[in-house]
């Protein structure tokens, strides 16, 4: 490989890690190598839940069937930025769905949101919906990401050796940033979508 090749390659990875890799950095984790996507080359179910213009909340609780909370991991925070990583979890049973690494901007956000993310419990894009915060959805990468112990404790997801995820960005009807999100899945089996026959 070219230097130019691999100069590009690491500002590739850097942009769609972002901002997983300042939490990789700050707390002296490996960052995970990745191997960016195509859209269609994105195996499904991961297809279905990544690849779309809309919020991953209300995706993952469609496909899970119930309500989501997150599980704080770190919170970084300045009156301009909260900058954080968690884990989604399903209400029901604590089931992890998603790790979520944000940067979001404060103030494009109402006093009543900006108090729902302090709080710590409720998703981004739940927070979204019911502070009525109209955006769009903004999907920049997909990839696949290697395993690491990080993932793997988070996830309790014993050997398996990868993962994917996309780099998202929430954008206000203003056309300002709210959050810039890398998104990462755990395993999930193919659902059968027929009965088998008898």
């Amino acid at each position: 490989m070219r230097i130019e090749d691999r100069d590009n390659a690491d500002e590739l990875t850097q942009s769609l890690l972002w901002p997983l890799n300042l939490f990789c950095a700050r707390y002296d984790r490996d960052v995970p190598e990745i191997t960016p996507l195509f859209k269609q080359h994105m195996p499904q179910p991961y297809r279905d839940l990544l690849v779309h213009e809309r919020n991953m909340t209300p995706t993952l609780e469609g496909y899970h069937g119930g309500s989501i909370y997150i599980q704080p991991i770190n919170v970084i925070a300045n009156d301009k930025e909260t900058t954080r990583e968690v884990i989604l979890r399903r209400d029901t049973d604590d089931k992890p769905l998603e790790y979520g690494a944000s940067r979001i901007f404060r103030h494009q956000l109402s006093y009543e949101a900006l108090f729902l993310v302090d709080d710590g419990r409720l998703p981004l894009g739940t927070i979204l919906r019911v502070c009525d915060c109209e955006h769009t959805v903004h999907p920049s990468g997909f990839f696949k990401i290697q395993s690491t112990p990080f993932f793997t404790e988070a996830f309790g997801a014993g050997d398996e050796p990868y993962f994917y995820g996309r780099r998202n960005t929430l954008v206000a009807l203003d056309g300002h940033a709210i959050a810039e999100v890398c998104e990462v899945l755990p395993p999930e089996k193919v659902r059968a979508t027929k009965r088998s026959k008898r």
